[in-house]
């Protein structure tokens, strides 16, 4: 049988609770400060990292004289692609909530910090008269900061001229992230009409129609929320010199959020009044459309939106939390017929109720030895068998997806050579005992182990010891029965890719690529909503024993939580799958499985922001998707724009795979009406590809919208292949 994974008899604030690999859940290369004190067992923090505080602008007086002269021509009309972030100083967070932005999608781009750096014409253009960036990303609009005695603007009135200089001559577009109302260092279109200051509590922000078309993959109702931010009041300024001036955002009284303009000298500006930061939803909401625009489309990186759910120890039988102890029962429920019937009817509940779910489909990780080969498929939950759960299991194989999650849910990370293979060939022979298809590349072992995160006696809170610890004899197993994708733990650090959405090719087996899943706080041995909340509060209730609310949470509110966290991971453009265990799949009430209560809520969340379809690739198709992302985001791509012949050059050092959006070319991917390209190029190879037109109209006439946004517009489809060549 399967390796224990618990200590049993002690209550929770010493038992060892080691679900199958419930690691902090958090984004990369964050860390959350709430809990200080190490938690003597493997369990996620319960949020985000805390948003930044809110903080207000400064209000210069006046504004900065443009100074028309300054500045070459530009040559050619040729742009790099790649954008500039402009920070005020060094603890601006808006420059963090840009570049995460930016590391999302792959946009190559660099940071410049005014007060530390002066902006010179030699920063914004090459020798050969070539635009070093495409667009230009302000955190505010007036760059304003406090240096300890007064505040002061990291720009002077040359830096300014200098940057709308570069903006007007290379026609390169600016987004000013966070905008007080005024005149300094110019106009947006915009006046002052007050402050709203915003924490958890929500300011919702509604598009105009224009902002549903610069904003198209958002619903059209979509009310964003703006929380944890300093919120200017605006309205359209009757006295400005700008033209085109556009709403794009407004405020349940009217008042402007958002508006794009065309500066007296032609520059296109978008502007937001209200702060951002990094893990905001607000934030992530609109970050998409502010680089579509200030890019015109056209940039090298690419986006789509993912969920997957992994159910992990199928056939198994469960631990169980005991409210009445605050102890783990070990093996004290396994699934039945009932629970397999009611996952598949959920899946397609949840399909049926939400569109932008037709992908969805669970995947689960099974162990063989849980299973018993003899007993007959069938969707009768009554009929006699000498196993109900493999009957219906097999009845219903097609209705999901399967993962070899090794035969006895051994852990690998001491495990010889031959043991280890027949974890791995052994659970595939049951599969096909089974009638269950599965993908032999790839693997889920027990508890994430084998790859340097174990405890030294087998059991307890883990160390993470580095890649370079794992098993080589497990690796060794592994590649001579061809797995080459293995599923590692995103919060673990050794596990944590360098690059957003990329993954890590092991460096004892560079076969193998090791393609992160995200832990959730639904503990793996909770089947009802009483068991959830007793246990979650246990850890993370005020006398917890790792507390960090100040009340007992609801089931309600531990939902809440959640899939706020997950539905970061979705907006961000995350790949992986979020798993979750057996236990969880119990049907506690008719059609109702703590699971489903769990997707229920998150896609319930997304299609109130989102029109999109969710991408649910199999698992061998995501491997591929996460080693090309890896291939461009190593690949050093280069882009250069020639707008006078519609163009772009791509180019890389040492090869890969690039996307490149706004272009049709090699294999291309229609996803919310944008095309992406994919295609590989040598080291040192470079490809130049048509991309469209510039429209001759600015502002308000061209907001980078794709999708039409009638009233009885079909949802976008999520993913649909075109073989262009070329």
């Amino acid at each position: 049988m399967a390796r224990s994974r618990f200590v049993v008899g002690l209550v929770l604030a010493t038992t060892v609770i080691v679900g199958c690999s419930d690691g902090p859940v958090v984004p990369l290369g964050a860390q959350d400060a709430a809990i200080e004190d190490p938690v003597p067992f493997e369990t996620p923090p319960p949020a985000l990292p805390r948003p930044p505080r809110p903080r207000p602008l400064a209000n210069f007086p006046g504004s900065v004289p443009v100074d028309p002269s300054l500045g070459p021509q530009a040559v050619g009309g040729k742009v790099a692609l790649r954008l500039l972030v402009v920070g005020a100083s060094p603890d601006d967070v808006g420059v963090a909530a840009l570049e995460a932005l930016l590391d999302q999608v792959g946009v190559p781009y660099e940071t410049l910090i005014g007060s530390q750096e002066t902006l010179t014409w030699e920063r914004l253009v090459d020798a050969d008269g070539i635009g070093r960036f495409q667009g230009v990303l302000l955190t505010s609009n007036n760059l304003s900061y406090f240096d300890g005695m007064a505040w002061q603007s990291a720009f002077d009135a040359d830096e300014w001229n200098t940057l709308w200089s570069y903006e007007r001559e290379y026609g390169v577009r600016q987004v000013s992230l966070y905008t007080y109302p005024s005149s300094w260092p110019e106009d947006y279109g915009i006046a002052f009409a007050g402050v709203h200051v915003t924490m958890s509590d929500a300011l919702p922000a509604s598009l105009t129609r224009d902002g549903q078309r610069a904003f198209d993959y958002l619903q059209r109702t979509a009310r964003v929320p703006i929380r944890y931010a300093y919120t200017y009041l605006a309205a359209i300024d009757p006295a400005s010199t700008s033209s085109a001036v556009t709403p794009l955002f407004t405020d349940p009284s009217g008042n402007v959020l958002g508006v794009t303009s065309v500066s007296a000298d032609g520059r296109e500006r978008l502007a937001l009044t209200f702060s951002n930061g990094r893990y905001l939803v607000h934030t992530e909401l609109v970050g998409y459309g502010l680089l579509r625009w200030v890019t015109r489309g056209v940039f090298l990186g690419e986006r789509s939106l993912y969920f997957m759910a992994d159910v992990d120890d199928w056939f198994l039988p469960n631990d169980v939390w005991d409210v009445d102890t605050d102890t783990v029962l070990p093996e004290a429920y396994r699934l039945t017929a009932r629970d397999v019937q009611a996952l598949s009817r959920s899946q397609t509940d949840l399909r049926n109720r939400y569109r932008q779910a037709q992908e969805f489909t669970v995947n689960l990780a099974y162990n063989g030895i849980g299973a018993n080969t003899a007993a007959s498929a069938s969707c009768n939950p009554n009929a006699r068998s000498v196993d109900p759960l493999t009957s219906v299991s097999r009845c219903l194989r097609d209705s999901f997806r399967w993962l070899n999650h090794s035969y006895s849910h051994e852990y690998f990370d001491f495990l010889s050579y031959d043991d280890s293979r027949f974890e791995i060939r052994e659970n595939r022979q049951v599969a096909t005992r089974l009638g269950i298809r599965q993908p032999n590349r790839v693997l889920i072992t027990g508890d994430v182990s084998g790859l340097g995160w174990y405890n030294e006696d087998g059991e307890g809170p883990k160390t993470d010891h580095g890649l370079g610890a794992s098993n080589p004899q497990f690796l060794a197993a592994a590649r001579s029965l061809n797995v080459n994708v293995v599923a590692s733990n995103a919060s673990v650090p050794s596990h944590a890719p360098d690059c957003w959405g990329c993954g890590v090719y092991h460096p004892l087996e560079p076969s193998i690529l090791l393609v992160p899943r995200w832990p959730t706080n639904v503990f793996y041995m909770v089947m009802t909503p009483q068991q959830m909340a007793d246990a979650y509060n246990a850890v993370y209730g005020p006398n917890g024993a790792a507390p960090y609310w100040d009340h007992d949470l609801s089931y309600e509110e531990i939902l809440e939580a959640e899939t706020e966290i997950a539905l970061y991971h979705v907006l961000t453009f995350s790949p992986y799958p979020h798993f979750f265990h057996a236990a969880n799949t119990y049907e506690y009430a008719p059609g109702r499985s703590i699971l489903h209560d769990f997707l229920e809520r998150l896609f319930a969340r997304y299609a109130d922001y989102y029109r999109l379809d969710l991408r649910s690739p199999d698992w061998s198709a995501l491997a591929n998707r996460v080693a090309d992302r890896t291939s461009f985001m190593h690949s050093r791509a280069a882009g250069v724009w020639d707008r006078s012949a519609n163009t772009v050059t791509v180019t890389t050092p040492v090869g890969g795979t690039i996307f490149l959006t706004g272009a049709r070319t090699g294999d291309v991917t229609l996803y919310g009406g944008e095309p992406t390209s994919r295609f590989t190029l040598p080291a040192g190879g470079s490809r130049t590809v048509a991309v469209p037109a510039l429209p001759a109209l600015t502002g308000a006439d061209e907001l980078a919208g794709t999708l039409d946004v009638t009233d009885d517009d079909p949802l976008p489809v999520a993913a649909a292949s075109e073989g262009s060549g070329g």
